[in-house]
């Protein structure tokens, strides 16, 4: 069959659209544009080779038009399925049911015999798993049996568009030819569009069990499978539980600074939120201490120049932690006791592996001795210590650990590690009380809501009855485009209020308040010289870091939580 007489079959049979592009609209900015970019190049493409010149998206539907429906019909007359896939698709309900009705349809018209022809995949993930706070994910069955399609994570995006690249144009026609095989295959068959009688199923292809990330490698010490694994095993979605109680009803002891990425400024808003506390909350004899566990990259020190260079620091501790536990007969069985950290400590003294910071009140565990940082011999010393090993063996040090912290310290602000892995895990969902989790503007940030999910589910489900109350913290946001600013602002603040309503059984959560009182700000002189604002007297004008942080201080040194009226939280913090 040429090209004009595919043409007119298509036309004659109802078959309106060249493809059905199925995308999660929780993908961020990138998949968004992604879509747009790969829209355009398929019609322009498409006509040539005797397709329909239109391409369906969701957002093609008009708004107060019923949107079930016409995506039920926009499916049934496209000739095929692009699906642009990734963790959020297979969690998207509506994309779910899309790629069950596709998948239908193509038994319908062309037989289950011939899989390779829907639906068309883009898929940006790992199959490989690595080990650390979550998985890194596999392809469903439904996805890992259809997979037949590119990898366009890796697609250079600018100037908020892709740029036309050989790469590009190679997907785009694969996906074209494969469209039109599709097309011919239809009209050799003679299969009309015939929709009237189809819908949408009512169930998600992925609603079965799926190979979802595994939420921790440190088990909650009274359970023996994780709720996503357990969730998997009857064939439910894996969903997150309300805690049974909202946290804020304390004040903090343990606080994690955690970020998905690198380049959000959170050693930065650690030096500097420690330096406000010992300068605004402290007492006489207490003390603040922060903890550089960003173990691949230190560097906290660097913020406090007349520091003491440190001899040693965390990597060393734990070295130590680790020979007593195994080599010291009976220790590890007195840390069963009420007063572990006092036993701990005896027997190794926390204040050895700390130095003074120059800043009164504010001491510093550093990440490792201050010369063997990136020597081979520091490189040696993190990649030797096992911690999950450690931890699944002796779970009751890790809590004495925390517990003499408390003791200790009146605050501990830990300068966690990016990404996924094994200490990340450790900052996130086992030592705080409190969990700030910074992000920037980039798409890429959306990944922390996943990190944040699983830490809030192992809490939930561990013996630690401390609530953990999460403090979502927008950094280097570029006020000279505020457009985009408040578009990003507003998406991040729809997917955390979202994540709070779930996990803490709330009806309603309204963050825009929290967000626009706590939002770090771009500021380019800082990107060069990083150094702690607070001491550089730095106005306090609006926008700026110096109030930014404050900010975020009296956040998160009052016991309400990030939902709470500004004005409740200011008056409760200075309490």
């Amino acid at each position: 069959m040429n090209t004009r007489d595919l043409k007119h079959w298509l036309e004659r049979n109802q078959y309106r659209y060249c493809c059905f592009i199925s995308w999660p609209t929780a993908g961020g900015r990138k998949a968004e544009l992604l879509v747009k970019r790969l829209k355009e190049a398929i019609i322009e493409e498409a006509p040539q080779r005797g397709l329909p010149a239109e391409v369906f998206t969701s957002d093609s539907i008009p708004h107060g038009a019923d949107w079930e429906p016409k995506m039920a019909q926009a499916l049934c007359r496209s000739i095929a399925m692009v699906a642009i896939c990734g963790p959020e698709y297979y969690d998207s309900q509506w994309c779910g049911r899309e790629w069950a009705g596709m998948l239908d349809l193509a038994e319908s018209r062309l037989g289950a015999e011939d899989p390779r022809i829907l639906p068309l995949l883009m898929q940006p993930l790992r199959s490989a798993q690595t080990s650390g706070l979550v998985q890194v994910e596999q392809l469903p069955p439904p996805v890992e049996r259809l997979h037949c399609g590119k990898d366009l994570s890796r697609l250079r995006l600018r100037s908020d568009r892709y740029h036309k690249t050989n790469e590009f144009d190679d997907i785009v026609s694969g996906i074209v030819d494969r469209i039109q095989e599709i097309a011919r295959l239809l009209a050799e068959r003679e299969r009309a569009a015939d929709c009237a009688g189809f819908h949408l199923p009512k169930e998600s292809a992925f609603a079965g069990p799926l190979q979802q990330p595994e939420i921790f490698p440190f088990r909650p010490e009274h359970s023996t499978q994780s709720p996503r694994s357990a969730a998997a095993a009857k064939g439910q979605q894996p969903a997150l539980a309300p805690t049974g109680r909202i946290p804020g009803d304390s004040k903090p002891k343990v606080v994690t600074f955690y970020s998905f990425k690198g380049g959000v400024g959170r050693s930065m808003a650690v030096a500097n939120v420690g330096r406000i506390i010992a300068r605004d909350s402290l007492q006489q004899g207490q003390e603040c201490l922060l903890i550089d566990w960003d173990l691949e990259a230190p560097g906290l020190e660097r913020y406090f120049r007349v520091a003491q260079k440190p001899d040693r620091g965390l990597i060393e501790y734990f070295h130590a932690l680790a020979g007593v536990l195994r080599n010291r007969s009976g220790f590890y069985e007195a840390l069963a006791a009420e007063n572990r950290a006092q036993v701990l400590d005896r027997e190794i003294a926390l204040i050895d592996y700390t130095v003074e910071t120059g800043v009164p009140h504010l001491r510093l565990m550093a990440a490792g001795a201050g010369d063997s940082i990136g020597s081979g011999e520091y490189q040696r010393q993190v990649m030797a210590l096992a911690w999950v090993d450690l931890f699944q063996r002796y779970p009751l040090a890790l809590r004495a650990f925390r517990e003499l912290l408390e003791t200790k310290f009146q605050y501990t602000l830990i300068d966690s590690r990016t990404g996924i892995s094994d200490t990340a895990g450790i900052c996130t969902a086992i030592l705080p009380d409190r969990l700030v989790a910074m992000f920037g503007p980039s798409p890429q940030n959306d990944a922390i809501l996943r990190v944040i999910e699983a830490a809030l589910e192992h809490r939930r489900l561990s013996d630690d009855d401390r609530p953990l109350q999460v403090f979502p913290i927008a950094s280097r946001f570029d006020a000279a485009d505020l457009g985009g600013l408040w578009r990003s602002l507003k998406s991040f603040a729809g997917a955390f209020s979202t994540l709070f309503q779930r996990a803490y059984g709330l009806k309603t959560c309204d963050l825009r308040e929290y967000f626009e009182e706590t939002l770090l700000l771009y500021v380019p002189r800082y990107l060069y010289t990083e150094t702690a604002i607070v001491d550089q007297g730095e106005p306090r004008f609006a926008g700026s870091l110096r109030r930014g942080y404050e900010s975020v201080t009296a956040r998160l040194l009052s016991p309400a939580p990030p939902w709470a009226e500004a004005e409740k939280t200011m008056r409760a913090a200075s309490r």
